[in-house]
């Protein structure tokens, strides 16, 4: 078996639970950094008395799987049109909207989507039904910008197969972060010379096996994250006089250039949290935490767009 031969399969389910028996040449994601671990489980031990010293037999209780991967943020290439992202977001907890020159997602508190993976791992396939996972961001000067997820899923024997080949010949090269392809940030209504951003939804998936239910849920979200900015004068922008007072901003960056390659984030009800100073090269700057609340009419915490 070799390390890098991986290839991951996502479909969705039509009956929660139900392999949706993903192709190579309709499912295949580009991705890269994958880890899995193949049997998640408790481990039971039954404390029988025997007369004798010693380990027992152990039981796998409550068995699942996880699998964590980053994919580029590249968009499809033709505006209006999904991307790879499209069956990974929606397995994230967001509903997507597919419009004429772009497609939005936006978290959802019910109703949320399964995916069914096939892992093929050097002629190994690691099947999982059910899957649910949650989704973050990072935007980093001079790298290329990547979704992370981390999915649970249902537990099935895996077995030895032939590996298919995969083809994203059509998939858009990414560009990388960096000031003329990310264009706009801005915060609390004004452009900021931003060095590092990280969005975490932070889905509250949980793995459960009751009598009558097996099943990964999600029970909640607390959508946050980190931001390092350069400091400006007090007299221009207070950092800490804002997060002191419970203030919240608005958030938005745009990422990539053209038709079809551009992603956009925007978050209404951004906090500010414990702003600090810190040494970037010699130049000071200001990184805070970030909680992304949610607004009172309703509306999401936040949007992805595609166009």
């Amino acid at each position: 078996m070799k390390w890098r031969e991986k290839l991951i399969l996502a479909k969705p389910e039509s009956v929660y639970g139900q392999d949706s028996l993903p192709v190579v040449g309709a499912n295949a994601i580009q991705a890269s950094n994958v880890e899995l671990m193949p049997l998640e489980a408790d481990l039971v031990k039954r404390g029988l008395l025997g007369g004798t010293l010693g380990n027992e037999l152990q039981l796998h209780v409550g068995v699942h799987v996880k699998l964590s991967f980053d994919v580029e943020m590249a968009s499809s290439g033709t505006a209006g049109s999904v991307s790879q992202n499209d069956v990974l977001l929606r397995g994230c907890s967001h509903a997507s909207v597919v419009n004429v020159d772009n497609v939005v997602y936006s978290p959802i508190d019910s109703g949320e989507e399964a995916n069914t993976f096939y892992l093929h791992f050097s002629g190994q396939l690691h099947p999982m039904t059910g899957s649910r996972g949650r989704v973050s961001v990072k935007l980093d000067p001079k790298g290329v910008p990547v979704y992370h997820y981390e999915f649970i899923g249902l537990w099935a024997d895996p077995s030895s197969v032939v590996d298919p080949t995969a083809d994203f010949s059509g998939i858009p090269d990414p560009l990388a972060v960096s000031n003329t392809n990310t264009p706009t940030f801005n915060f609390f209504g004004a452009p900021q010379k931003v060095a590092a951003f990280e969005f975490n939804q932070n889905n509250g998936n949980f793995y459960d096996n009751l009598i009558g239910e097996e099943a990964v849920n999600v029970n909640d979200r607390a959508p946050s994250g980190t931001i390092t900015l350069e400091a400006p004068a007090l007299s221009t922008m207070n950092w800490f006089t804002t997060a002191n007072g419970s203030n919240t901003g608005a958030l938005q960056w745009v990422h990539g250039i053209g038709a079809g390659r551009i992603t956009e984030f925007n978050a209404p009800r951004v906090q500010p949290l414990q702003p600090k100073y810190i040494n970037r090269n010699g130049r000071a700057m200001i990184q805070m935490n970030l909680s992304f609340v949610a607004p009172t009419d309703g509306s999401p915490e936040y949007t992805i767009t595609e166009r």
